[in-house]
């Protein structure tokens, strides 16, 4: 395995144009992909100074936000608390979720969307945009994997891949995400 690997070391990676577009920014966001050797799943972290923001919010504000924004969504939660620490790689494998931390204080928030990018994460987004696409709902045609019967379909898989994979679901009743 490979250790982590920041890419864009010029702080000017692809998506930077459209996120200054799309926010109306007047000074580029610090940003920094990493990639890593997962199995699968990618964490997408922004940094924000809040005083260039409307009311200089605190990290604690924005979650609070992010939080009644995003209320009610089936497939997207934010952290019930500010994140600390670190966050565990491969999280949300086999799902259709993705999970906003939020970190900082008064002066600089980051804020970190994670999700599966592989798999049924891929599928799922594919599945729901199609159904929004027909006017259906966006859980229309989502269900929630199970494992076949037949194990010989993770045979190709660690102990530890398949644990990750069983353990995804549980996640976010452990943490108190509301449903």
């Amino acid at each position: 395995m490979y250790g982590a690997r920041p890419y864009g070391l010029d702080l000017r990676p692809k998506p930077l144009p459209e996120i200054i577009h799309m926010r109306g920014l007047t000074r580029p966001p610090v940003f920094c992909p990493v990639v890593d050797d997962y199995y699968s799943g990618i964490a997408t972290t922004i940094t924000l100074h809040n005083d260039m923001l409307a009311g200089n919010p605190t990290a604690a504000d924005i979650r609070q936000k992010l939080e009644g924004y995003y209320e009610g969504e089936r497939f997207i939660m934010v952290a019930p608390k500010l994140g600390s620490g670190t966050l565990e790689s491969n999280w949300g494998i086999n799902t259709n979720m993705l999970e906003i931390i939020v970190s900082g204080g008064n002066e600089l928030t980051i804020v970190t969307a994670r999700f599966d990018n592989l798999g049924k994460g891929a599928a799922g987004a594919a599945v729901q945009n199609m159904s929004i696409m027909l006017g259906l709902s966006e859980e229309e045609g989502w269900e929630k994997a199970e494992e076949p019967e037949n194990e010989d379909a993770f045979a190709l898989m660690s102990e530890e891949e398949l644990r990750l994979i069983r353990d995804a679901e549980q996640y976010r009743y452990k943490r108190g995400y509301k449903r």
